[in-house]
């Protein structure tokens, strides 16, 4: 980031104060409050969406209590089987991933005992 002292920023003040013409001043000082309109609304729609982000992770209310109860089954039945899972927090996902592993433990009992 640029970092100005004092002292620059009142030099490069002095120097716009004789380049500047008189009658653009009002045309600048609107462009410079639409710039800074823009920038504040744009930091405000950031921290909207960042705001809704996190409340979406926080905010499981849309899960209803029945699922809940099977999604911590399968879990628990995920890591008796010593795998992990990392993906959507939602009943298909989750039963779809222990499936999964069950399939591969079994393949794995199958070769080895053949």
């Amino acid at each position: 980031m640029i970092e100005l002292s004092f002292a620059e920023i009142f030099v490069v003040f002095i120097v716009a104060i004789f380049v500047i013409k008189p009658s653009d001043i009002p045309k600048i000082a609107r462009i410079v409050k639409q710039i800074l309109y823009y920038i504040e609304n744009f930091k405000s729609n950031v921290k909207k969406e960042f705001t809704e982000i996190a409340g979406d992770k926080k905010d499981l209310d849309y899960i209803e209590g029945k699922d809940i109860e099977q999604i911590n089954y399968y879990m628990k039945k995920i890591c008796a089987h010593g795998g992990s899972y990392s993906g959507e927090y939602n009943l298909q996902s989750i039963k779809n991933e222990y499936l999964k592993l069950c399939t591969q433990k079994t393949t794995k009992t199958l070769k080895k005992n053949l």
